[in-house]
């Protein structure tokens, strides 16, 4: 009788976790993540950075490069706050010495603080193709 019933339970348990991904809902109060347990649209905006060639060609920059971090969520707000309240230059330039200081700066020209929009589903499927990216600052490379 007791290995019935913690059997139940373990089976139990497991199909409510699982709920999520097989309904495609998620929420509260069961979710797959719950930090992030309320509805999400369809379309995302973020700040980021990127470092740009002579003959303009994009290159992405690490976590650590971006923020000085290894945690996006700091890195996120980070970013946020040099576009949304500070001019983005100070942030720039401190970004600028930071891959400077990497040594892989060796053809880079220029930081640029972008924000970058659109669909999430088109995002990821075209490996961020489809997005709008809109230059907030610039700074050259030290």
């Amino acid at each position: 009788m007791r290995f019935a019933a913690l059997a139940f339970v373990s089976v139990a348990t497991t199909v409510i976790l699982l709920v999520p991904a097989v309904t495609g809902t998620d929420g509260f109060p069961i979710s797959s993540h719950p930090m992030y347990a309320t509805a999400r649209s369809a379309d995302a905006t973020f700040i980021t950075a990127h470092a740009t060639t002579a003959s303009d060609t994009v290159v992405e920059l690490s976590m650590w490069e971006l923020a000085d971090t290894d945690d996006p969520l700091v890195a996120e707000t980070r970013m946020l706050r040099a576009a949304e309240v500070d001019d983005g230059l100070a942030e720039c330039d401190r970004i600028a010495r930071r891959v400077a200081s990497t040594g892989s700066a060796a053809n880079l020209t220029t930081i640029r603080i972008v924000r970058v929009s659109g669909s999430v589903t088109d995002f990821v499927r075209t490996d961020g193709a489809a997005a709008t990216v809109e230059v907030l600052t610039s700074c050259p490379l030290p």
